[in-house]
């Protein structure tokens, strides 16, 4: 990366072993994809709740040529549906409640979304359109014998 990423924790003191598990997911999405100038990653807590746990928000931005991908891993759908004038709410509209009680499953789960939206980047570059044959593994041919 040309320039240094920067992570940034809000609400929570700043865990070492998070930080560098960070660090080590932006070292790899750079070895797939040797474009990326530069990223910011935030990790914030959304919320403490007594028996649910805490919930965790996780904002990836990654700078390459000509474009600037963000990522954010939301917690909850409420917010946006109650945008949308939905009357009611219900358990299935929830994003996956229980990965959010952890912040490494937040991380994990939103560079996982990062090097998907990355990888798409790569294909809009190249002109390759996505096809049905490009997510199939190939088969292993059987070697020949002498």
């Amino acid at each position: 990366m040309e320039i240094e990423p920067t992570v940034t924790f809000r609400k929570i003191r700043t865990p070492a072993a998070l930080e560098t598990d960070i660090r080590k997911r932006l070292a790899k999405l750079e070895t797939l994809i040797p474009e990326i100038i530069g990223a910011q990653v935030l990790v914030e807590q959304v919320a403490r709740h007594h028996r649910e746990g805490k919930r965790w928000r996780v904002r990836i931005e990654v700078s390459v040529p000509g474009e600037r991908i963000v990522v954010t891993h939301v917690s909850s759908l409420r917010p946006d549906l109650r945008a949308r004038e939905v009357e009611r709410t219900h358990k299935q509209d929830e994003a996956d409640a229980a990965g959010h009680k952890y912040a490494k499953v937040a991380v994990r789960e939103g560079f996982e979304t990062a090097r998907r939206q990355l990888q798409d980047y790569v294909r809009r570059r190249r002109g390759a359109p996505k096809t049905e044959a490009s997510r199939r593994k190939p088969l292993r041919q059987p070697r020949a014998r002498p």
